[in-house]
């Protein structure tokens, strides 16, 4: 009897053993199962994360330089001593000034503009942030320091430059076209701390897409007007409007009788430009005025 009982309990034991492990195992199952979908959903989101930062990126750069991006990235570009000493120099010029703002010259995207009219577009841009009460270095000054004449420049350079400035703001911008008679003008810009090792703001972007012009309207008359647009975008105020110019007029006939009198007197715009013709026509063979 007694040995019957014991085989009973070791039966049971084993019994119960067996499920506990069973149990176990499923339970281990479960847990390794949901691990790997935890670790399947943060693959996920990471990849959806970055994906959606690539666009982020993607959205607020321009477009690439065609010409350029069919150059073999193997092609040598040897580095020019002479640019090289130039850039450091003017660099060096512009580091002694302080301003609010680095205005980088217009560069291109697509097919390029003329590099006269991108240059007119930067020294357009440059007097309205100026005129907005804001101080930014002469265009062609930083033009000479980042590499005079160059399609695309370099962003470090940009950076080390804006440091040396000790500027709380760069303005980027980038024009070309399509061949179809409008333009794509793209305007970044991104906030910089005081001290050069805080993080930097974010790159923010607008896109002024197929914007139309011609030869009777070319791109830089266009650009003209869209100033004050551009200047809300990086976040000046466009200055007021001129009011009218105050009206000038002259009722008199005949010059004054000495010459004194014609450069002493208050300007005055009509009177000025009387004098200016009176004296400016040619002398009669004679001798006499015509």
């Amino acid at each position: 009897m007694n040995r019957t009982r014991i085989a009973l309990v070791a039966a049971l034991l084993i019994a119960a053993g067996w499920l506990g492990f069973q149990q176990f195992e499923q339970m281990a199952e479960e847990r390794a199962a949901k691990a790997a979908r935890d670790a399947s959903a943060a693959t996920m989101r990471f990849i959806q994360e970055r994906r959606r930062l690539e666009q982020q990126q993607a959205a607020v750069q321009p477009h690439g330089d065609r010409p350029l991006d069919s150059i073999p990235k193997t092609y040598p570009r040897p580095a020019s001593v002479w640019r090289t000493t130039e850039q450091d120099y003017y660099e060096g010029l512009l580091s002694k000034g302080r301003f609010d703002l680095l205005l980088v010259p217009f560069q291109v995207q697509d097919f390029a503009l003329d590099r006269s009219t991108r240059s007119l577009m930067t020294a357009e841009l440059a007097v309205a942030i100026g005129a907005a009460q804001k101080k930014v270095p002469d265009p062609y000054l930083v033009g000479r320091a980042l590499g005079d004449g160059e399609r695309r420049l370099n962003v470090d350079r940009v950076n080390r430059l804006a440091d040396k400035l000790q500027v709380t703001r760069i303005v980027w911008g980038y024009v070309g076209h399509l061949r179809d008679k409008t333009m794509r003008i793209t305007i970044q810009y991104q906030d910089r701390p005081e001290n050069p090792g805080e993080p930097r703001g974010a790159l923010e972007a607008r896109h002024f897409e197929k914007v139309p012009f011609s030869e009777e309207d070319p791109p830089a008359e266009v650009f003209r007007r869209m100033l004050p647009e551009v200047l809300k975008t990086i976040g000046v105020d466009p200055p007021p409007p001129a009011g009218p110019g105050a009206e000038s007029r002259f009722e008199a006939d005949g010059l004054p009788p000495s010459p004194l009198q014609m450069a002493s007197d208050r300007a005055e715009p009509a009177r000025d430009a009387y004098y200016t013709s009176k004296c400016s026509r040619p002398l009669h063979p004679e001798g006499r005025k015509e």
